[in-house]
């Protein structure tokens, strides 16, 4: 059985912890920032279908239905299909996309048009919307693996050691998140 498209390297997961922990403000100001629930959601779909989580594509799905999104366009984000998005929104979903599909690692340049497309801090809150949902999706598809392997089911692409140590890493990183996030408030990062 095959939960996910990537899987997350564990230095994957901790950069993304670490950077939600310190751009954490950015997520509570999304909205202040001009970045409505539907274009939130969109971007979560979008990261969730690279990656390929269950739980984050429920999840999600029921968000994005009350934020206002139709059943064809979730299914369409879920699906893959080239849809046309908003041209307001598209560099955004792109970053989200090419974020998810290369774990982490994007080009200057598109960080640089992102900036320069929604100003600093709105292209900030869309990189700690897509760290956020990129933990989300880590910890859902280890969580499917492990509940797989469990049951006793063949899973293509696991490492039993790497799905506990995103466990652990979690549990681990929790108090030093949530110092950084104290700290991002602070320093408004």
């Amino acid at each position: 059985m095959k939960y996910n498209k990537k899987v997350v390297s564990v230095f994957s997961y901790i950069k993304y912890v670490l950077k939600t922990s310190f751009g954490g403000i950015n997520i509570f100001l999304s909205k202040r920032r001009g970045i409505s629930d539907m274009f939130r959601e969109r971007l979560m779909l979008s990261v969730t279908e690279v990656v390929g989580c269950a739980y984050c594509s429920y999840a999600h799905a029921k968000k994005a239905l009350k934020a206002g999104l139709s059943d064809s366009e979730i299914s369409s984000i879920l699906s893959n299909d080239k849809n046309p998005v908003r041209k307001d929104e598209a560099l955004g979903i792109a970053y989200a996309i090419t974020f998810a599909e290369e774990n982490g690692i994007v080009s200057r340049d598109i960080n640089l048009k992102l900036k320069s497309v929604y100003g600093r801090k709105k292209a900030n809150t869309i990189k700690s919307l897509v760290n956020m949902i990129s933990i989300g999706n880590t910890i859902g598809v280890s969580s499917s693996i492990l509940k797989s392997k469990f049951k006793k089911q063949k899973v293509e692409e696991s490492f039993f050691m790497r799905e506990i140590i995103i466990y652990l890493t979690t549990i681990i990183l929790i108090p030093f998140a949530i110092i950084a996030f104290i700290i991002g408030i602070f320093f408004n990062l």
